[in-house]
């Protein structure tokens, strides 16, 4: 019986926590929605994979903001 319980709150204990590591923070979403590059690259660390298309490449933040604001203003 101590195995089951124990076995139960492990499972849920790691349960929550990966719940928890899957969340997106809220500023995160507003700045796609905005289309806003400024802000999507506050979340953004020292290189980004940017996939657009079937293409990809590893870029430095600072030019994937710039070729996100450039697509922006196509749109």
């Amino acid at each position: 019986m101590k195995k089951r319980v124990l076995l139960g709150m492990a499972s849920l204990l790691l349960s929550v926590s990966l719940l928890m590591a899957q969340e997106i923070p809220a500023g995160v979403i507003t700045a796609f929605k905005r289309g806003s590059s400024q802000e999507l690259s506050k979340y953004m660390g020292d290189k980004v994979n940017l996939v657009l298309q079937g293409s990809s490449a590893n870029v430095d933040s600072n030019d994937a903001r710039v070729f996100h604001g450039k697509q922006g203003q196509r749109i």
